[in-house]
């Protein structure tokens, strides 16, 4: 009897999630939007909205800080943990949901950088997070943006300290405390904080004409070229300035390519004794094909099949960079496959090899400095004449207490 009964129970409780997996409901997209619920474990949550942090998705697990991740067929203990800002599958999910949601700058800070809890060496001095160069931004900015997304007192001044003294130079030797940890929201915290001033800086590098006659995903491009090189490095891009101007004023296809060509990020990389330039071909493909049609960068992030247009955007992108991309394929494994600078980085890594890289704008390598967050400085009160001394007649000083009057000072 017992058995009967168990049976029972357990053929009705299958029938139950069979007839829970039937019922979807379709949500609301915009015109770029992707369903990525068939290549993808959907999401137990809805995405948030653009403004508000993004709730940590499955996909993107909270490492500890000395947590080393295991052994892969294309991994090795040797490795180190730096590996993991280079394998941006993890952040995949959510950058489409940033994405579905119109916050391109999101999905495109999150799948060029993804997601590292504790600090890592980038390619100058420590990273954190979504690429937050906590040795190369100035301290105010770095106890400004780590107080804003909710830190400890204790991690923000661990973090601060490794920034930049004013009027001081970076310390790239500087080793962190340990105990810094941060999670996706807050990392998202800190990305819309970076982002003020790089905005800021590319509205007034353009013209604020020239930047109301962008489209929001082209905006998203160009404060990520300065959220990525600093104001001094962005700036260097004159021909990228001109080619916006000009694509603003007539907005042509032709005019629109131009543009998506000057997305060439290049690196000195020391290999032995001498250092050789390489291309960040990721970069260009990223950031060109969101500038030209975002349908075709979000094909980077899903294996859905995409349209004729999108295509023809990546093959175009792709050339940029000399790599050739068949669209019938997932299109980020070949992005990663050909990218020379990071297979080169990653090969250094695995070899246990130091790896010093640096960015090169008009074939000079640079120290991408970020400005500093600009605190309001109180006024400084005038000190009253003489000390507050009065004087009575020609012998007698009248002053407050413990002042002595200026003829006897």
């Amino acid at each position: 009897m017992k058995i009967k009964i168990i049976v029972l129970a357990l053929s009705t409780c299958f029938a139950l999630t069979a007839c829970n997996d039937d019922k979807k409901t379709e949500h609301n997209k915009n015109k770029y939007a992707v369903d990525f619920t068939k290549s993808e474990p959907a999401p137990s949550k809805p995405s948030v909205p653009a403004s508000a942090p993004t709730p940590t998705p499955s996909a993107v697990p909270i490492a500890p800080t000395n947590q080393v991740q295991p052994a892969t067929a294309s991994s090795t203990p040797a490795q180190s943990t730096q590996k993991s800002r280079r394998d941006r599958s993890t952040t995949t999910a959510s950058a489409l949901a940033e994405f579905n949601s119109g916050n391109y700058f999101h999905a495109l800070v999150m799948t060029s950088e993804g997601f590292v809890s504790h600090p890592y060496r980038d390619n100058m001095g420590w990273a954190l997070a979504y690429g937050w160069n906590i040795s190369l931004n100035g301290q105010g900015a770095n106890r400004g943006y780590a107080t804003k997304a909710g830190l400890d007192k204790s991690t923000v001044e661990k973090i601060a300290s490794m920034g930049i003294s004013k009027g001081g130079k970076p310390n790239l030797d500087a080793t962190p405390q340990p105990g810094i940890s941060i999670n996706p929201q807050q990392g998202l915290v800190v990305v819309d904080e970076m982002k003020k001033p790089s905005e800021t800086a590319a509205i007034a590098w353009l013209g604020a004409s020239t930047w109301n006659k962008l489209k929001s995903n082209q905006q998203a491009v160009l404060v990520d070229h300065f959220y990525r090189l600093g104001a001094g490095g962005a700036k260097q891009y004159s021909t990228m300035q001109k080619a916006v101007r000009n694509y603003a004023n007539n907005p042509t296809d032709e005019n629109s390519q131009k543009v998506a060509q000057t997305f060439v990020y290049k690196y000195r990389i020391k290999i032995g004794d001498t250092w050789q330039v390489k291309q960040d071909k990721r970069a260009t493909a990223l950031l060109g094909s969101l500038w030209l049609n975002p349908e075709a960068f979000s094909s980077m992030l899903s294996n859905k099949p995409i349209s004729a247009s999108a295509s023809q955007t990546l093959q175009k992108v792709a050339s940029y960079g000399n790599m050739k991309i068949d669209t019938s394929k997932p299109i980020s494994q070949q992005l990663d496959e050909q990218d020379e600078l990071d297979k080169l980085i990653d090969e250094m890594e695995a070899q246990g090899k130091k790896v010093e890289y640096q960015p090169v704008v008009n074939d000079k390598p640079i120290i991408p400095t970020f400005e500093e967050q600009k605190q309001e400085e109180k006024p400084k009160a005038k000190a009253p004449a003489n000390n507050g001394c009065v004087k009575v007649n020609a012998q007698v000083w009248k002053c407050p207490p413990g002042v002595i009057p200026p003829e006897l000072q």
